[in-house]
């Protein structure tokens, strides 16, 4: 059985209390990715194209919150290959065994393909909502992370490292 990105996650818990049926093999939407030398390590930013099953009782008392956004960081990326040019594109991520621990990954939707190599265990954080009417840019965030509710009640610029380069 080929693993899902999903199986791979070291902390998967607060993404398993939000769905019901998790989306293991949904396609997704790619945001961007951050791709940090030191590490060296690949973060990606997704969303899901369905809204969660079981939203935290702040997100439903807010009306219009439909996108529920995330975070997946790879370690000890290698062998890195990117070909394509506009996100944020609908994508779906693969991954196949390798020796020694590791994963082929593959993310590729239309006029999009990155590939790389990683350590078989990945991360998921910066969970999140917001409300698709507002565009993926110019809306509020709602996080599960109080200190990420605190610091980041806006997608921060691609340039903020404690952001992109940390979990």
């Amino acid at each position: 059985m080929t693993p899902t990105w999903i199986d791979a996650l070291q902390n998967p818990e607060q993404l398993l209390a939000l769905f019901r049926e998790p989306p293991a093999d949904e396609a997704l939407r790619l945001h961007s990715f951050h791709l940090n030398r030191r590490g060296p390590a690949m973060t990606l930013r997704l969303s899901t194209l369905r809204f969660v099953d079981v939203p935290p009782a702040d997100w439903r008392a807010e009306e219009g919150l439909d996108v529920f956004e995330f975070q997946l960081r790879f370690l000890d990326v290698a062998e890195v290959a990117i070909a394509g040019e506009r996100l944020p594109v609908e994508c779906r991520i693969s991954l196949a065994g390798r020796p020694e621990n590791r994963f082929a990954v593959l993310v590729e939707g239309p006029g999009v393909r990155l590939g790389f190599s990683a350590n078989r265990e990945l991360a998921i954080g910066h969970l999140n909502a917001h409300a698709s009417a507002a565009g993926p840019y110019g809306t509020s965030r709602r996080h599960l992370g109080k200190v990420d509710a605190i610091r980041y009640p806006q997608t921060p610029d691609t340039w903020e490292k404690t952001y992109y380069e940390r979990l």
